[in-house]
Formats: C-alpha cells, sequence, structure tokens
C-alpha cells in the first residue's frame, strides 16, 4: 500500500485497542520543517494517514530562544 494506507492502518489499530480497553494511548512525532504549513494539525511529518486516523491532535510550538510555547489542541 501506500504510505498514507501503512499510516493509517498503524494508527487506527493503536485507536482500536484504546477504545477496547478505555485508555489512552500518546504518539510522540516530530513536526515537519515546511514553514509555509499554518495548520499545526497538518505539520506532522510524513502522510497525513498518521493525523487523519488519530482521534485527538495536540501540538506543542515554541520558537527558538522564546521562553515560552504554545500547545495547540
Amino acid at each position: 500500500g501506500t504510505v498514507y494506507q501503512k499510516e493509517y492502518a498503524i494508527i487506527s489499530s493503536l485507536a482500536k485497542v484504546a477504545k477496547e480497553f478505555n485508555v489512552s494511548i500518546v504518539g510522540v512525532h516530530h513536526k515537519s520543517k515546511n514553514k509555509k504549513e499554518q495548520d499545526n494539525v497538518m505539520q506532522a511529518s510524513g502522510s497525513v494517514g498518521i493525523v487523519a486516523a488519530a482521534d485527538v491532535i495536540w501540538s506543542l510550538e515554541r520558537k527558538r530562544d522564546d521562553q515560552y510555547g504554545f500547545l495547540h489542541v
């Protein structure tokens, strides 16, 4: 399959396990270096299969040398 299909299958499998056992599974992933994209969800590196299959996306952002960052939920 495509990268999208593979990533979607992995994340949706984890989501099924989380729902079955009533737990949260937190995945940590890095952001793309594409500075043009303004949408924090779409800044996840790789295909959109990861963000498409996840139930919730949090994005933590802090500019270099800034003391504080922003958590986008």
